[in-house]
């Protein structure tokens, strides 16, 4: 237990970019029966967002920065205006120790300027009863009350992003997954992007489209999690036309057996293409999951499937490697059917899907399966750069392109919206790969040929709002 009740103390200081200045820090147990340190302090003088910087020692021994940082939860990042404020810190990770006399902590607060885009919406989480729509910041999700996230992807592997952010306590909520729809903002207005296989590195090219380039001209948002059961459920009246139905886990498990035409419609949704007007090209029919789910948000998003190009924009996350972790697929010694290195990555055929090992014998899991097989709850593997989930197997996912030619070009394309109508009979293409998969279908270059009304359980959704 901390002993010594209230402590006032610490020193306040102004960091000299910004006229921000802490006063009146308090320093006490948060509560008698918890081990908790509080902090409270004023904000005054602030003219830009400001972080809160904390040192703190015991008997004059500092506290380790990287532990202190751990160990805090609570209001002290992108700070945008004066008032009172307060973050706990955690004794145990802080000082290794549940016993500590707080008369012998001092805590010193300064502040500094805080990143530019540190209050910028970075998550969007969605309500699709009451229509809702509420916007996180890093501010937001880092001053605490929407559990864990990470600032470095080396616990994943590795990527080209400079700014890396992912809230993984999405992961712990299972209303994120069921009754709710949380999308994140993937910054590509103004970029050049590089898409396809390179066939030195992916070693496995079938069905990938050679190297080319895209330019952006806007940011838009990406489903962190493929689309549920229950998020299609409530969507469509209650009905979830899935194979995997075991209803001990099939809320949070991806829809399937869902066909193009299920999600946009039969006439006014196939209308996607190159070269048709774009308010043209984003009409749905009536009925149709995308229109109910634009009709819950009053038409005010522009909720859709991605296109290709967004989608794999999406899946990569920084990188230009088969898998979105930075690593390749081996040029020998592996077999297609089976990859260690990508099983923290993807649930496909012999990661789950169909057996833990290469078992060849393994039949169909049964319908009633439990998430060992089949498909996986959502969210079950590492994200990728962008904290998007399941960008690799479980189901493939609808995009709105068709299915045409080669799109390289030594010309960068401009936010391609694919081949034109009627194009290869109207097939639409699918990303992702699947439960029933194997590695080798499994990358961020592979893309499938699927005639519109394929509904099989291997099909599903993510959602994509553009921004036009």
């Amino acid at each position: 237990m901390i002993r010594n009740g209230i402590f006032a103390l610490a020193m306040a200081s102004a960091a000299t970019l910004s006229a921000a200045e802490v006063e009146q820090v308090i320093v006490r147990q948060q509560w008698p029966w918890s081990t908790a340190v509080k902090v409270e302090y004023r904000l005054s003088g602030v003219t830009a967002p400001v972080d809160i910087d904390i040192a703190a020692e015991i008997d004059g021994m500092p506290v380790a920065a990287a532990s202190l940082d751990a160990a805090v939860s609570g209001a002290r990042h992108g700070l945008s205006s004066g008032g009172a404020y307060s973050f706990t810190i955690d004794p145990v990770a802080a000082f290794g120790s549940e016993s500590l006399d707080i008369g012998r902590l001092r805590v010193q607060l300064s502040t500094r300027a805080a990143e530019p885009s540190i209050t910028n919406a970075l998550y969007r989480v969605f309500d699709l009863a009451s229509g809702e729509m509420e916007e996180l910041s890093k501010a937001d999700i880092m001053n605490g009350g929407y559990g864990t996230y990470e600032t470095n992807f080396a616990f994943v592997g590795t990527t080209s992003l400079s700014d890396v952010f992912i809230w993984t306590g999405v992961t712990n909520d299972v209303k994120y997954m069921t009754t709710h729809l949380v999308l994140r903002r993937i910054p590509a207005a103004g970029q050049t992007f590089m898409l396809g296989a390179d066939s030195n590195t992916d070693h496995v090219v079938a069905n990938s489209y050679p190297r080319y380039q895209v330019r952006m001209t806007n940011d838009y948002w990406m489903g962190v999690f493929e689309l549920t059961q229950s998020q299609y459920k409530r969507l469509m009246n209650g009905a979830a036309p899935s194979y995997f139905n075991n209803p001990a886990y099939a809320d949070t498990r991806p829809v399937e057996q869902v066909s193009f035409q299920m999600l946009r419609g039969a006439s006014l949704g196939k209308a996607w293409g190159d070269g048709v007007p774009l308010a043209t090209a984003r009409q749905v029919d009536s009925g149709s999951l995308i229109a109910n789910l634009r009709a819950v948000a009053s038409n005010a998003y522009v909720f859709d499937l991605p296109t290709e190009t967004q989608w794999e924009i999406a899946c990569r996350a920084g990188t230009e490697t088969t898998f979105y972790d930075g690593s390749n697929f081996p040029s020998s010694g592996y077999s297609s059917m089976f990859l260690a290195s990508l099983n923290p990555l993807a649930r496909y055929n012999w990661n789950g899907g169909l057996a833990d090992v290469r078992d060849t014998t393994a039949p169909t899991p049964a319908a009633d399966c439990d998430v060992s097989r089949g498909t996986a709850r959502v969210g079950s593997y590492l994200p990728n750069a962008y904290g998007l989930y399941d960008m690799l197997g479980n189901v493939n996912e609808w995009c709105l392109d068709v299915y045409g030619n080669d799109p390289s070009s030594p010309d960068v394309q401009v936010e391609p919206m694919g081949a034109a109508l009627p194009g290869d009979d109207g097939r639409r293409v699918a990303r992702n790969g699947s439960w029933n998969a194997n590695a080798g279908a499994v990358r961020a270059s592979a893309r499938n040929k699927v005639a519109m009304t394929t509904y099989t359980s291997e099909y599903g959704a993510r959602i994509c709002i553009s921004a036009e």
